[in-house]
């Protein structure tokens, strides 16, 4: 998993929103050890560094589920207690958070048995890990219902979304070039061969567009038309010179897809780097 110290936060400060986090942050972590002064040490350090764009983090996963963990809410309700007091002790704003490791809550069994999975437990092992069965994606409705008797913390949670800049990650994809031996072909000589309403018209109007236009879809028909090319070398070495329709009609159904996707570039990267590993006798599998 990630990790990050707080050198790097304080070298890469600007323009980041910080919270306190849950029972695993910092903060709460020694608040619920008894390390009260710590807590606001470290609580001082974040807000130096933040100013108005660190928040203090209140969290209540009370659960009336039997088969869910039943220390969590304790916990939690004894740090905010301590969270709260320190808010105001620095002027620092409250907000109020659910951590969300699934989206509906319906979900909730199906993560405990993931779980279960992924930490290599019985499922009716009493100590196994347990959540509370909470950590669903919660509407405005339930937020509010949790936190009745704090709606300021409500109120600057959504301070915290007005902060954030909208920004669109749609974009035509964007792709490292992969270098093809100028023998088979560059992009100039493709513009060469192929204009753009030959091109608008092989991959059809939308699709040009979507990809990023004329000088995008020139790199990809080269990218595509290479890969191919190493496709069917592979395919004779597999099946032989004489391949079956079926294969030919997957391939060129899987080539297509390929192509008018915009990743040919993707696929010769990831098919040099198997092609590498297994060179030097790496394996290399799903």
């Amino acid at each position: 998993r990630p990790r990050i110290d707080k050198e790097l936060l304080e070298q890469y400060h600007e323009g980041l929103i910080i919270s306190s986090a849950c029972l695993g942050g910092e903060i709460s972590r020694k608040i619920d050890a008894g390390q009260i002064d710590e807590a606001e040490k470290a609580v001082q350090w974040f807000k130096g560094i933040f100013g108005d764009d660190y928040y203090i983090e209140l969290q209540r996963h009370k659960t009336d589920r039997p088969d869910a963990d039943q220390t969590t809410y304790p916990k939690q309700e004894k740090v905010n207690i301590e969270l709260l007091r320190i808010a105001e002790k620095y002027q620092i704003k409250a907000i109020a958070s659910n951590d969300v490791h699934f989206v509906n809550e319906e979900d909730a069994d199906a993560h405990d048995r993931l779980i279960c999975l992924s930490t290599g437990k019985d499922f009716d092992d009493p100590n196994r890990m347990r959540y509370t069965k909470q950590e669903w994606l919660k509407t405005t409705q339930e937020m509010n219902a949790i936190f009745p008797d704090h709606p300021q913390i409500l109120s600057n949670t959504l301070e915290v979304a007005d902060k954030v800049e909208f920004y669109s990650i749609d974009s035509p994809p964007m792709m490292p070039f992969y270098p093809i031996d100028d023998s088979f072909g560059t992009e100039e000589g493709y513009k060469a061969k192929y204009p753009e309403e030959e091109l608008k018209k092989e991959f059809g109007e939308n699709i040009f567009h979507r990809l990023g236009g004329y000088n995008k879809v020139v790199r990809i028909k080269l990218e595509a038309d290479y890969l191919t090319h190493l496709t069917l070398q592979g395919a004779r070495k597999r099946y032989g010179e004489n391949m079956s329709d079926d294969i030919k009609e997957r391939l060129d159904f899987e080539l297509n897809t390929i192509k008018n996707m915009g990743f040919p570039g993707y696929f010769l990267i990831v098919q040099d780097f198997i092609n590498a590993a297994r060179g030097m006798d790496v394996a290399v599998g799903p």
